[in-house]
């Protein structure tokens, strides 16, 4: 509504007005408290229009700032945006209606709203461009067709649903209302639309859509009939109840035909506060309220009396504002009550549960909140002790106040702060923070004591608590222990001294006396009991952890004893009951589900209930079954917090009362509260429960569309979550506007397992899910008032996690298919792998046929080339020997030169052949060498002098250096520059050119072989490497066998070199060319440290066997042996025929044993040892390196020299062979000269060291000089010192010697006498004789002793023998040294 400026004056008048009016009323508050609604809690601060409580049961309010939702805890406001469409038209709400569809309108001032409770959006109707009229919604009813009629300022409209429009009201006749303001709409029983408009009343039919005649006595009351009618009610009884803007209230009764008014009357307590009327609300059959300009006035209908209900300033239970604008009753029957000043008040029944009385600062009430005693008078009249407002005496009947002030006799300072009280019935004992008082009731004289103190304690004058007994009083105090007082004097006085039988603490905080007349003394530490007739302290209590029949706590607070004589005592942790019978204790703490364990104050109802007062408000403690020890289930606990209208939750100690109208009071810090325990009300009907936000991943979702939740949090009932969403909130409220706070709460999650039961929240209204996995869940909300009636109504919402994309159900399909394709490609795979597998198998068994071919050619080969080398040894060694018989140029020695030089030739070609194989094979090695390549090179290139000069090619070797250092392998780089030489030879015609070029570049050295030759045809140079490949020259006799190139090939790589050539092919117009280039790298840093080897095994000269002289010839023909025997060689060869020839050639000068085999040579060794071994390698049963390691490690044969012969000429094969000990090896075929040689040297040598151990032993037998570590030396120094440790022994000879050294007598003599050239006895007898001369040089032995000692039993045969070695008798021997000495 837009007031002009008259209109507002007008309004401002008014309020004037009837607040003059109030104040001539008198408010008759009674016991309806209301509680409040402001912007405290979060209420938008504006004049209250209109109530709605829709089917859910939220309270929605309209205002000037928009409509507002309530769920009991939080306001949702929806204001209009210019920027959005779908927010309300206007923020002024004139009245909020739901439709029998459920569907919520709103009326603004401009226009009218439907509300989309699913999107919570707000859909404008029929709005027009203009400001106020027909935009201007004022009312909203609906009829029994269903069909919504609108007030507007432009006249009664009815919505078209169909077309979204306003039509008019008629559709034929010109109504009074069609285009006048209308300001209220009321559907009654008889389907009649009641209008309050401009003109006054109208009775409009729906149905028919045609105005209808007022009743006859409206018709006949023209105030009436005229009034502006603001809102119209219709009660039980069919009774029309119409509220005006300026006439009050007139009720018609249709069935006798009267209108009844009510209006303001001055000087009426009981008379309607105002005329301005605002709303009405029939609350039952009896009552109705009515919301005026002036407060709410309450009609009784059956006395036709009202009632009241206006705002104290002092007092906060009733309503905030007198200009209530609207009303409204809930499903719980509470009251709200809408206000000008924007503030909402609530009433329930239940708010009346407490009557408190506190602070005031009019007559009425206390002078300060903190109640700290509270004692009845016999007359039911309270006396009430406060912290600094003194003594107050209350008179509830006559709602009087009286104050009084305690002042001290010393300085007249007034002392208001109370600590106790306590009557006797003639007077009023007081405690204060300064000592103890006393009232005298009737005059109202209070007189007061000081009590004594310790050394300046000023805290013992607090007096905690007054006991009276016997004209005086027990007066616990604060440090200063017990005292009791009479006639203002202290008459006893008992303080803890530390000794059995003193009180228990100085801090007394509770008394109590007992039937017996003794007295329960309280305290700080532990509890005392205090025998009146002993004048003495008999028993103590005290908390013990050890036994659970103690106390619960040593700080007692208080003592009561209920109607059945059973004694309670609160602690600062908990309740206990105490039996006097047994002397033990049984409490009641929070293990039995106590909220708060401060126990301040005990009393009982009349029903035998107790209740005490905590820290965390008033608690009833009602019993099922009374049994000790306490059990939880033997009562319950019902708790009452100032949320349900106490003063406080705090409270004061022993201040609290049975009253005698069985009302119970209790003080604490905020006043007093009063209330009768069986007209207490509770909220029993089972609260709805709603979900009010939706969060995920703590943000707000929008509704709708693409967002998880399509609808609003009040309405989803499915929350669609995508998988990585993985924080989802939910927030829920029970719509319990009586006592929220109380509300409790419970969930279960359904789908999670193991989560089947409810859980239980308390008050939380918040859970929050994490990391759910994808599936679908269903949460099931339950809310109960009290927690302990839980309603039916079970909020259920399905959640829904979509799993990630590669887990949904197409996902899996794709993965079905990509495991029937991969299964497929596997299938498919595994079929051409077995069909692959098949043809490989195949392939590699046709690699295999062919491996094994190539390997049984090659085994052929170099079978053969191992064959071959036993022949020519027997073709070479014979032709040499003929070649030496024969002196001068006969033709005889030419023809055998032809053969010797055709079969090298064939050994060359063996040998080649050979070193191939192991190239294939990878056995070749390198035995690396430093050399000058420039001689090297020079000398093999000098061997084809003569076949160049025979084909009259131009033959030139060049180098620009004299020297260059290499290392290599000399022995497989001449076959490598002797291969490319032969070559060029081979395909060079005569009297063309070839050279041999040396060139020294920075890391390397380049070897070239060129000649202007044929040349390499191009279709064969990718083939020339190639292992037996032959270039085609059937033309040429002299073909090779094709393994020459890839040999040297292999070997310059083994050198980490390359060899690679150019050539180009003769033609007509040009000669050929070919260039073969072996490059190799300076330096040794590329070979393998153990390739290189200190010397070279072979020689630098190079020369042919002729070059050599003929030792035999130049030396002597033959060695003179030891006795002119001929020396014993042993020969083990398998060829009869080489065995044969090597035995012919050695027989002159040697005696021979032959044998075929290692193995028949061994046993023969054992019998007779030979002075040499020349055996075969390659031999059945024990081969040659068998039978030369058998020998070199057996101590009988050790010192036999060993020659091996064999086929295989590698180093590898000659360094096998040396390391079992051979003493030299020869290959085949072999010279029969280095044969003999190599023989003779090493029997010249063994010959040589027998001669010097012969010497030595003559010389001095027992200083035989042992050089070197051979096996010779060491058997010669065991044999020695055997003979040494045994010469004294008389019995000691060569049979003994036998058995100590382990050989036989045969070889054991053999190999003395081959070692020493003695016999086994002469050495012994020998070395006996040595040792007795070096003993008679000693002048302190005779010449018997010394027999003796050297092992002579026979004086006269030891000088015998001893002239015989000495050529003196022994004493002549010792007389010649004697003089010399």
């Amino acid at each position: 509504m837009n007031f002009t400026t008259t209109a507002r004056r007008k309004y401002y008048l008014v309020l004037l007005i009837t607040g003059l009016q109030s104040s001539l009323l008198v408010a008759q508050t009674g016991r309806v408290n209301f509680k409040h609604l402001s912007y405290r809690e979060g209420l938008v601060q504006s004049p209250v229009s209109a109530f709605l409580q829709d089917d859910q049961g939220f309270i929605w309010f309209g205002n000037l700032k928009g409509l507002t939702r309530y769920d009991g805890y939080e306001f949702k406001t929806f204001v209009h945006s210019v920027s959005d469409t779908t927010s309300i038209s206007n923020d002024r709400v004139n009245a909020v209606f739901m439709d029998s569809e459920k569907t919520i309108w709103v009326a603004t001032a401009h226009g009218l709203n439907r509300f989309d409770r699913d999107l919570e959006t707000f859909e404008s109707i029929d709005i027009v461009k203009a400001k106020g009229g027909r935009n201007y919604i004022s009312a909203i009813a609906e009829d029994g067709r269903k069909n919504l009629w609108i007030g507007t300022f432009a006249g009664l409209k009815k919505l078209n649903r169909a077309t979204k429009t306003l039509e008019e009201a008629s559709l034929t006749d010109t109504l009074s209302i069609a285009h006048e303001a209308v300001y209220s709409l009321y559907i009654d029983r008889e389907e009649k639309l009641w209008v309050g408009s401009k003109s006054g009343l109208n009775r409009f039919d729906p149905g028919a859509r045609k105005m209808l005649t007022l009743p006859v006595a409206l018709q006949a009351s023209k105030l009436h009939q005229s009034t502006k009618v603001v809102v119209t009610r219709q009660t039980a009884d069919g009774d029309l109840w119409f509220g005006t803007e300026t006439s009050g209230i007139f009720r018609f009764n249709a069935a006798r035909n009267e209108i009844q008014p009510y209006t303001f009357k001055e000087n009426c307590a009981n008379g309607l506060s105002s005329d301005w009327i605002k709303d009405i609300l029939i609350y039952d059959t009896n009552t109705l309220w009515f919301a005026t300009q002036n407060g709410i006035s309450q009609l009784n209908t059956t006395t036709h009396q009202f009632t009241n209900y206006l705002h104290e300033p002092t007092n906060t239970n009733t309503i905030s504002d007198n200009a209530t604008r609207c009303l409204m009753k809930d499903r719980a029957s509470c009251v709200w009550v809408g206000t000008f000043s924007g503030g909402i008040d609530f009433f329930y029944p239940g708010n009346s549960n407490f009557n408190n009385i506190g602070e005031a600062v009019g007559p009425k009430g206390l002078l300060h909140p903190l109640v700290n005693a509270l004692v009845e008078d016999a007359d039911g009249s309270l006396w009430v002790g406060t912290y600094g407002g003194g003594v107050t005496h209350v008179n509830r009947k006559l709602d009087a106040f009286t104050h009084y002030s305690v002042r001290s006799p010393r300085n007249g300072r007034i002392i208001n702060g109370i600590k106790s009280l306590a009557d006797d019935g003639k007077q009023l004992w007081i405690g204060t923070l300064e000592g103890l008082s006393v009232l005298q009731k009737s005059p109202g004289k209070i007189t007061h004591f000081d009590i004594p103190i310790r050394q300046g304690r000023l805290g013992e004058k607090i007096v905690n608590t007054i006991l009276p007994d016997d004209g005086g009083a027990w007066v616990g105090t604060n440090g200063g222990g017990l005292k009791f007082f009479r006639n203002g004097q202290t008459i006893l006085s008992y303080l803890n001294e530390g000794r059995a039988g003193s009180i228990a603490d100085n801090f007394v905080t509770a008394l109590l006396k007992d039937s017996l007349e003794n007295i329960w003394v309280g305290t700080q530490n532990g509890l005392s009991y205090y025998d009146t007739q002993k004048k003495a302290f008999t028993q103590l209590y005290r908390r013990s952890s050890d036994i659970q029949s103690r106390i619960s706590h040593n700080h007692v607070t208080v003592f009561f004893v209920d109607s059945k004589h059973r004694m309670w005592i609160g602690t600062e942790n908990g309740l206990n009951y105490f039996d006097l019978k047994s002397k033990e204790f049984y409490p009641i703490t929070d293990q039995l589900g106590l909220a708060d364990q401060f126990i301040h104050a005990i009393t009982e109802d009349k029903d035998q209930n107790l209740w005490f007062s905590t820290d965390l408000g008033i608690v009833k403690l009602s019993f099922r079954k009374f049994r000790t020890p306490f059990h939880a289930d033997d009562f319950h606990f019902t708790v009452y917090k100032s949320s349900d209208g106490l003063s406080g939750n705090q409270f004061s100690n022993t201040c609290g009362l049975s009253l005698q109208t069985h009302e119970l009071a209790f003080g604490g810090t905020n006043g007093l509260s009063i209330f009768s325990p069986d007209k207490l009300l509770t909220n029993t009907s089972p609260p709805t429960i709603v979900l009010t936000e939706i969060l995920i991943n703590n943000k707000r979702v929008p509704i709708g569309g693409e967002s998880p939740i399509a609808k609003a949090p009040t309405r989803v009932d499915k929350v669609t979550l995508n998988y990585d969403e993985g924080l989802v909130s939910f927030k829920f409220a029970a719509l319990n506007y009586i006592n929220s706070e109380k509300s409790q709460y419970a969930i279960k999650l359904g789908g999670l397992r193991g989560e089947d039961a409810w859980q239980p929240l308390g008050n939380q209204r918040l859970v929050n899910f994490t990391n759910l996995q994808p599936g679908n869940y269903t949460l099931q909300i339950k809310a109960s008032n009290d927690g302990k009636r839980w309603g039916n109504e079970i909020r259920e919402v399905a959640l829904i996690v979509l799993p990630p994309w590669w887990r949904t159900w197409w996902a899996y399909a794709l993965y079905v298919l990509l495991a029937m394709g991969f299964v497929t490609a596997v299938l498919g795979l595994m079929d051409y792998r077995r069909r692959m597998r098949a043809d490989l198998q195949m392939e590699h068994l046709l690699n295999e046929r062919r491996q094994e071919l190539y390997q049984m050619k090659m085994n052929f080969f170099t079978n053969i080339s191992h064959e071959i080398r036993t022949p020519l040894t027997l073709i070479l060694g014979p032709v040499q020997k003929l070649i030496d018989s024969f002196s001068g140029e006969q033709p005889a020695r030419k023809q055998l030169h032809l053969i010797r030089n055709n079969a090298s030739r064939l050994l060359k070609l063996v040998t080649e052949l050979m070193d191939f194989r192991k190239t294939e094979e990878g056995h070749m090695s390198l035995y690396i060498s430093r050399h000058d390549i420039v001689p090297f090179c020079r000398k093999i290139f000098e061997h084809f002098q003569g076949l160049a000069d025979d084909k009259g090619i131009a033959y030139e070797f060049l180098s620009r250096e004299e020297s260059i250092e290499l290392y290599f392998d000399s022995n497989h780089l001449e076959k490598v520059v002797f291969n490319l030489l032969s070559n060029a030879f081979k395909f060079t015609p005569d009297h063309r050119q070839i050279v041999l070029r040396i060139e020294s570049r920075e890391k390397w050295v380049d070897i070239h072989v060129s000649d202007n030759g044929k040349g390499i045809p191009e279709n064969h140079q990718d083939q020339l490497f190639k292992n037996f490949y032959q270039v085609d020259d059937s033309g040429r006799q002299n073909m090779g066998s094709g393994v020459g190139l890839a040999l040297s090939k292999a070997i310059v790589e083994l050198h980490k070199g390359s060899l690679h050539f150019k050539s180009d092919t003769w033609t007509d117009e040009k000669a050929g060319s070919t260039t073969f280039t072996v490059s190799l790298k300076k330096g040794a840093d590329h070979f393998d440290k153990t390739q290189i080897v200190s010397e070279s095994f072979y020689p630098d000269g190079y020369q042919e066997m002729d070059s050599f002289p003929d030792p035999v010839q130049n030396g002597v023909s033959e060695t003179v042996f030891s006795e002119q025997v001929k020396p014993t060689i042993l020969i083990a060869e398998d060829n009869d025929e080489v065995r044969s020839f090597i035995a012919d050639t050695l027989r002159p000068n040697y005696e021979i044993s032959e044998f075929a085999n290692g193995s028949h040579a061994l046993l023969a060794m054992e019998r007779n040892i030979p002075d040499l071994i020349i055996s075969d390698i390659m031999m059945p049963g024990a081969d040659g390196l068998a039978l030369c390691a058998s020998v070199k490690s057996t101590e009988n044969t050790n010192h036999i020299p060993v020659i091996l012969l064999t086929a295989r000429s590698s180093i590898g094969h000659q360094v096998q062979g040396l390391a079992t000990g051979a003493d030299a090896y020869i290959s085949k075929p072999f010279n029969t000269k280095i044969l003999e040689l190599t023989i003779k040297n090493l029997l010249m040598a063994k010959e040589i060291m027998r001669e010097k151990f012969s010497q030595q032993l003559i010389l001095q037998p027992s200083k035989i000089s042992l050089t070197s570590n051979s096996p010779e030396e060491k058997f010669i120094g065991k044999l020695m010192a055997i003979i040494e440790s045994k010469m004294d022994n008389p019995e000691f000879d060569v049979d003994a010697l036998v058995i100590e050294i382990g050989m036989s007598r045969s070889v054991l003599y053999k190999k003395v006498q081959t070692l020493t050239n003695y016999s086994v006895a002469d050495l012994i007898k020998e070395m006996r004789l040595k040792k007795a001369a070096e003993l008679l040089k000693q002048p302190s032995m005779s010449v018997a002793d010394v027999a003796f000692s050297v092992g002579f039993n026979d004086r006269k045969y030891f000088s015998k023998e001893f002239r015989k070695q000495f050529e003196m008798s022994p004493s002549e021997f010792i007389d010649a040294h004697q003089s010399k000495g």
